[in-house]
């Protein structure tokens, strides 16, 4: 069976989300944060958050690297088919430098 999952950081947490994706048998991945009347988060919260977080951090990793490295912090063009392709562009070289890293390491 397919194991399917959401993950997010604390700005999409909902109890409403959360009850509708257990429902439809997904794993809802949202990293917790503090609620009001919350002093702070209960022991389960904080790990179940590094769980999640040491997740996200391989998939947001890219990203930093695009930010950071290549600089690419806003939109360059005007319209979304141009912005598009730049971004597709720029996954393409991230991938390049990747795999030669990714040999080098093998060698």
């Amino acid at each position: 069976q397919e194991k399917r999952a959401i993950f997010a950081d604390s700005g999409y947490m909902a109890e409403k989300l959360k009850v509708e994706c257990r429902r439809n048998g997904l794993y809802y991945g949202v990293i917790e944060r503090r609620v009001r009347g919350q002093s702070k988060l209960r022991k389960k919260q904080i790990k179940k958050n590094k769980r999640i977080a040491s997740i996200r951090a391989i998939v947001e990793y890219p990203f930093a690297i695009l930010k950071r490295v290549m600089k690419y912090t806003e939109a360059r063009y005007r319209g979304l088919y141009k912005n598009r392709q730049h971004s597709y562009l720029l996954a393409a070289v991230y991938n390049i430098i990747r795999m030669k890293s990714l040999l080098a390491q093998q060698a």
